[in-house]
């Protein structure tokens, strides 16, 4: 119990933001003199913010014009790349939707097309490389180089070799631009391309110079993606001491933030290691906090690896039920995001789930389908434990013959990867020997340029000396004006300041909406049900109970983003969340959902989850769980311009329940109030409307039980408002 609590703490922990910091950043943007000082700091911000926080930097660059107006051609070319940096370090989705807004000259606007189809992983035609091509003389400075260098190993029909050439053209422009967060991505691209070619050490060598780059360049987001990614070649290897090193290093250094993508990977790796060594309870847990993490930043690809690990566990604990429901979901988000790669993986897997549950013909099936796409892929590695799996399965089908020749092609591709590795070592020693030699070619360059730096700094000085002279008088008169100018300015400053600050307050408003929406404390509560069915053996429930909480999850994933949804998926999405706390609390309570008055439920849209806060308060402080026949009643209607939802419960009453609470729980319950409060007067500014929240007494006279009203602005045929 101890142990779930410090989790608890620690998750709340993360939720915290650092408004002194903030503050600084704004009151920095607001007293600047210049356009360019105030881009200026405003990048600082969002390069600050990218290393601690890559969601509320995300909504920093999406909302960068509550800030500054118009950013210039320049400054928007460099918001664009921290912008990159944070969504790939942040595994963050659909960078198209992030950089469309943003206003710059036609050859960076071709870069930055150029580079969101390199990070979607699609290929560039040969006519829009010699578009982009066409407009190399507009990539003069080292920064824009590197992305034309990178986006060129996206071109059709590309060797290996040609890859890294350009790759290694790009990193030593990158190391001469003024932000070093490119440098570290095309390290991580590099590995990347050794990685696919299993050629782990020079995939590794880069990862550490990623390291080395990224610390002495104060890039902690950066220093610890680097290590996650060293500890998965490693356990890639087989050094599980080595890997869990490296993601311990990795997790000192993010514990503290909100890095929820590099958390979320970490974990999931650890509870990887954990499965290997047998520690199936840590493994599990470590599981449940990835889950957690790739949830808040709707990561799909860690969503579907994660379930994939979790379905494998119960899978060995012979949990089958629970696994089949795990491969399931991660067949979805695997779908979902057209990754061939994982699909593969999980069908080997399913394999060998229907192998133990005597489903012949299923589990060879499923690896059928691994083995096809390894084979096109030449991924030696997988297929050696493909065809130990479909010996296996041979056997148990009573074909020996064909079982045998299935095991002589794992003893065959088993000699093959050795000789492979033996082949890849000789290479790996003769390209370490040209990157070595291409470093002393970078390291005499740029000292030669440091040189020329020098003389004509030198020589800029002297001509200084001069000018100050010559505008000593100048200043004199001009101090005069400046004096009158800053009382003007500082005037005008307090009220921008107090625009941008007002700014800031919805920005953030809009942030713990969306986080209070997927309430850590109400998903690890799930997560805490889910594994005492497991520890009880209740297969049943639990399976029961987890397909609710997934469906319930990914509702909350599509929706949480959108101002309005459709009446009929907010009722799916209560009745599931009423049905998971119902199991929560052992059915001790009721429920009823009560909407006659609305015909079509589709043809109405209201703002997403706006009573969950209120139905978890009438549950957990109404104390429904405790007292005889517990209810709650939720009834909604359509007033005039005004949708109503009216939740009431027959529990203990406010002024009982005022007594009970804890300090916490006191604040929890009045900051929701005051969230959906401020949700509901944003919405009436925005659509004209007279929506209010007000609670009551249920029975007023014993001062029992609790009424909430909540009236909101809502649509119809989800375009037009009534």
């Amino acid at each position: 119990m101890k142990r779930i609590l410090l989790l608890y703490v620690l998750i709340l922990l993360t939720f915290s933001v650092n408004a002194e910091g903030e503050d600084n950043f704004i009151n920095e943007i607001v007293n600047a003199k210049t356009k360019l000082e105030k881009e200026k700091h405003f990048l600082n911000w969002v390069n600050s913010l990218s290393q601690t926080n890559n969601l509320s930097c995300d909504s920093l660059i999406i909302n960068h014009k509550r800030y500054i107006d118009q950013f210039s051609e320049e400054g928007s070319f460099y918001l664009l790349i921290y912008g990159f940096n944070n969504a790939r370090i942040g595994g963050l989705n659909n960078p198209e939707s992030r950089f469309a807004n943003f206003s710059m000259k036609a050859p960076d606007v071709l870069l930055t097309s150029g580079m969101i189809k390199f990070l979607e992983k699609s290929l560039i035609t040969d006519e829009e490389y010699t578009t982009l091509k066409n407009n190399i003389d507009h990539f003069s400075d080292p920064i824009r180089k590197s992305l034309f260098y990178t986006i060129s190993t996206a071109k059709t029909n590309i060797t290996k070799r040609s890859k890294i050439d350009f790759l290694e053209k790009a990193l030593e422009q990158a190391k001469l631009g003024p932000t070093q967060t490119l440098a570290s991505s095309i390290y991580d691209i590099i590995s990347n391309l050794y990685l696919e070619n299993e050629q782990f050490e020079l995939a590794l060598l880069n990862q550490q110079k990623g390291v080395s780059l990224s610390r002495e360049n104060n890039l902690t987001a950066n220093t610890a993606f680097h290590l996650v990614r060293i500890g998965e070649i490693h356990l890639k290897l087989g050094n599980l001491n080595k890997a869990k090193s490296s993601f311990k290093e990795a997790e000192q250094l993010v514990k503290n933030t909100q890095l929820d993508y590099i958390l979320g990977t970490l974990y999931n790796y650890l509870g990887v290691i954990y499965e290997l060594e047998f520690k199936y309870k840590k493994s599990i847990s470590n599981y449940q906090k990835s889950l957690i993490k790739f949830y808040n930043v709707q990561n799909e690809d860690g969503l579907a690896r994660t379930h994939k690990n979790i379905g494998k566990v119960f899978c060995t604990k012979n949990y089958f039920e629970l696994a089949d429901e795990n491969y399931d979901l991660s067949n979805e988000f695997y779908l979902t995001i057209g990754d061939s790669s994982g699909y593969a993986d999980l069908n080997y897997y399913r394999s060998i789930l229907y192998l133990k549950q005597d489903k012949l013909e299923k589990a060879e099936n499923a690896l059928i389908s691994a083995i096809e796409y390894w084979t096109s892929r030449k991924k030696k590695i997988p297929l050696k434990k493909a065809y130990l799996q479909y010996a296996k399965i041979k056997s148990e089908q009573g074909l020996v013959k064909a079982s045998n020749d299935y095991l002589l092609k794992y003893i065959s591709v088993s000699d093959s990867i050795h000789k492979a590795e033996t082949e890849h070592k000789l290479a790996e020693l003769s390209e370490l020997y040209q990157s070595e030699q291409k470093e002393r070619k970078i390291i005499e360059q740029e000292k030669e340029l440091e040189q020329q730096q020098a003389d004509r700094n030198k020589v800029e000085n002297e001509l200084t000396i001069s000018r100050l002279k010559t505008n000593l008088m100048i200043v004199i008169f001009i101090f005069a004006i400046g004096l009158f100018i800053i009382i003007y300015i500082t005037i005008k400053n307090k009220n921008k300041r107090e625009q941008l600050v007002n700014a800031q307050k919805e920005t953030e408003l809009q942030q713990k909406l969306l986080r209070s929406q997927m309430n850590p404390h109400f998903i690890f509560n799930a997560m805490t049900v889910i594994q005492s069915y497991i520890y009880d053996e209740d297969t049943s429930n639990s399976t029961k109970f987890l397909v609710h909480f997934s469906k319930l999850m990914r509702l909350m994933l599509e929706n949480n983003t959108k101002e309005f949804i459709s009446l009929e998926k907010e009722m799916e999405i209560i009745n599931r969340y009423l049905v998971i706390q119902k199991m929560r609390f052992e059915e001790r309570f009721e429920f009823v959902i009560e909407n006659e008055t609305i015909k079509d439920l589709s043809n109405i849209s209201i703002p997403p989850m706006l009573i969950q806060p209120f139905i978890e308060n009438a549950i957990e402080h109404g104390n429904l769980d405790q007292i005889e026949d517990g209810m709650i009643k939720i009834r909604c209607e359509i007033k005039g311009d005004l949708f109503i939802f009216t939740i009431e419960d027959n529990g203990i009453g406010r002024k009982a329940s005022s007594q009970r609470k804890t300090k916490n729980s006191e604040n929890h319950q009045s900051m929701a109030i005051k969230l959906t409060r401020e949700r509901i007067a944003l919405l009436n500014k925005k659509h004209k409307r007279k929506g209010e929240l007000r609670i009551v007494d249920l029975n007023k006279a014993e001062e029992t039980g609790t009424k909430v009203f909540i009236s909101t602005a809502y649509k119809t045929n989800y375009i037009n408002e009534l």
